[in-house]
């Protein structure tokens, strides 16, 4: 993607990375108030636009199935649009609440997870993989930090916790290497993305990253 590559030559910190399943689209949020996107909704980039406007802090942008889409920023506030109303409930609630939202993922099925922080810390499911349920399950009973979350086609799914803990299953063998070559350098991962036909993206060390030739540069 060239503009991973633009944005790791200006030394931008990238937060956020969001590959939709089904075409070519993508979302990237980056130093905090910025973001670059590829043919997603108006709707989307038009909120994106007034975060950026009132100094919001954008912390995730997730691109779901059927047009939806969600952005997290200040914490625990969001705007959503089509996403399961059993998700947006829960999001509500953690809000209200005041709970900060930690990882949030929607799969290209309407699968979804959300992991949250706070006075309490914890997650919330459905739909998902079992395997992907029971690592969530285990890493956060273990009092890890669970910072990205992401479900992919065919049941395939990614998890980073604390600096570069990462469990995959379903992906892709070169995405695999990537993170274990990330590991083995003892580098903290940004964040991580699966997207159609086995496509990824997995950014570390602020701004480095590896991702699959087959996305939409």
């Amino acid at each position: 993607m060239d503009k991973l590559y633009t944005l790791n030559q200006e030394s931008r910190t990238i937060a956020s990375v969001a590959l939709r399943a089904s075409d070519d689209a993508w979302a990237i949020a980056y130093d905090t108030r910025l973001w670059s996107v590829y043919d997603v909704p108006g709707e989307l980039t038009a909120e994106l636009t007034r975060l950026t406007a009132i100094n919001a802090t954008i912390s995730t942008i997730v691109l779901g199935p059927n047009a939806s889409w969600l952005v997290v920023y200040n914490g625990n506030q969001f705007t959503a649009i089509n996403i399961p109303q059993t998700l947006y409930d829960r999001l509500s609630s953690l809000q209200t609440a005041g709970a900060s939202i930690t990882a949030v993922t929607i799969g290209p099925t309407g699968a979804w997870a959300v992991v949250y922080g706070g006075a309490s810390r914890g997650y919330y499911t459905s739909g998902v993989p079992s395997t992907f349920f029971s690592r969530l399950k285990r890493l956060v009973e273990d009092g890890n930090s669970v910072r990205q979350l992401a479900l992919g086609v065919s049941d395939s799914w990614a998890m980073v916790a604390n600096e570069n803990i990462c469990y995959l299953s379903g992906v892709p063998a070169a995405l695999t290497t990537a993170v274990t070559t990330i590991q083995m350098s003892n580098l903290r991962i940004n964040a991580i993305a699966l997207g159609r036909s086995g496509s990824y993206a997995v950014i570390y060390k602020n701004n480095a990253w590896y991702a699959s030739a087959t996305r939409k540069r």
